[in-house]
């Protein structure tokens, strides 16, 4: 719709070659993309909600967001163990199949 605005904020049309009734040079061209604007607004706003709520509800039932971690408690203790026992990042993280600065990361 911005473009669309801007087009016309420039003496011209904007007008689809696919749809005769999308041409903004007539007052029915710009009365069609102005309702498709609102409706398109509207949807959004209507995801948008229903997103949160759903977030919301989520966040209620302890849903945890956001990517799953890639080693269990069990596995970052034992890394702690194997850091303290003095086994070098490299050879930890190479064990787990993850990055060294993941191991470098635990604390």
């Amino acid at each position: 719709m911005d473009l669309i605005e801007r087009i016309g904020k420039t003496s011209a049309a904007f007008r689809s070659l696919g749809d005769p009734l999308f041409d903004t040079s007539s007052s029915q061209g710009r009365l069609l993309s102005t309702l498709l604007a609102a409706i398109a607004e509207f949807e959004r706003d209507l995801m948008r909600e229903r997103t949160g709520e759903g977030r919301k509800r989520a966040m209620a039932r302890d849903v945890r967001f956001g990517r799953k971690p890639k080693l269990s408690d069990f596995q970052r203790k034992e890394t702690l163990q194997r850091r303290a026992a003095g086994e070098t990042l490299a050879e930890i993280a190479k064990s787990y199949a993850v990055d060294i600065s993941m191991i470098s990361r635990l604390s």
